[in-house]
């Protein structure tokens, strides 16, 4: 009985994420940002931009920068660049960012003692 009431949360879990990323893909675009652009700053993913190539930095405040001017301005990305491909879901930051999630998690264990 629980598998059939877990297989069907996960159908409809599914079905709601794809919804949510349509969305979210199309207001991403609207602005040229990418969904790591959104990430509230905390210090595991600071530390991880700090890790990061600059030129990953640099596009990302670019792209945060021209999002603001756009939505200033009541613009689109479409209006600027109608040729443009973003690659909204391009992983740059999110690896680096569960890498240190486990490297915390593991300094958590060993202080512990197990």
């Amino acid at each position: 009985m629980a598998a059939v009431v877990k297989a069907m949360a996960n159908k409809a879990m599914a079905a709601a994420s794809e919804v949510y990323c349509a969305q979210l893909g199309h207001k991403l675009k609207i602005y040229g940002l990418r969904y790591e652009d959104l990430m509230v700053k905390h210090p595991v993913v600071e530390e991880a931009i700090d890790l990061q190539a600059p030129h990953v930095n640099t596009g990302r405040v670019r792209r945060i920068k021209r999002g603001s001017d756009l939505s200033y301005k009541c613009k689109n990305m479409q209006d600027y660049a109608p040729d443009a491909e973003i690659n909204m879901w391009k992983p740059e930051i999110i690896p680096m960012v569960e890498k240190i999630e486990k490297r915390e998690e593991e300094y958590e264990l060993l202080n512990k003692g197990w």
